[in-house]
């Protein structure tokens, strides 16, 4: 869900990707209108392959399951990640997802879900809001610039009063 960002200010994306904060900003979901529907079909898969591998864990989260294996030590756990992998990729279809295998996890997440994309989004936000305060401040410098030379002058100097001239 979205809430307070309740750290200092700097900003961040969700680990599943599908939230992101500017810096001292609230959480906003970035990733609404998600077809979850996926999740319930696939789920029983990864279950069964936790079960059938031991020191592995399914991480079911909003929008993305991970079968997590990095505390199984041997070969056999890398085996079942190529396994499950396929399988899900035979099994997800037409479904609007991506199946990725790497760091010792099989995940599976709607397209364009992902940190990466988050971080995407959030560099696009703070390009704009550099870019509204450039403008700004242009539009500020321009307003001082286009102000009576008089008066820029007497500010300026200090001895000019604004009934002298200055030329």
């Amino acid at each position: 869900g979205s809430g307070e960002n309740g750290g200092g200010g700097g900003g961040g994306a969700a680990a599943s990707g599908s939230a992101a904060s500017l810096p001292a900003s609230t959480w906003e979901m970035v990733a609404e209108g998600v077809d979850d529907s996926w999740m319930a079909s696939l789920k029983p898969i990864f279950k069964y392959f936790e079960a059938r591998t031991p020191e592995t864990l399914t991480e079911v989260q909003e929008h993305t399951i991970t079968w997590h294996y990095c505390d199984a030590a041997d070969e056999f756990a890398d085996v079942q990640a190529v396994a499950l992998q396929s399988h899900l990729v035979k099994v997800s279809g037409n479904a609007p997802v991506e199946v990725g295998l790497d760091m010792k996890r099989v995940e599976v997440r709607p397209y364009g879900v992902s940190k990466g994309a988050a971080i995407s989004r959030i560099l696009e936000q703070l390009s704009a809001r550099w870019r509204l305060e450039q403008r700004i401040e242009s539009e500020e410098r321009l307003a001082r610039l286009t102000e009576e030379p008089a008066e820029r002058l007497s500010r300026r100097s200090g001895s000019l009063s604004p009934d002298e001239d200055p030329f």
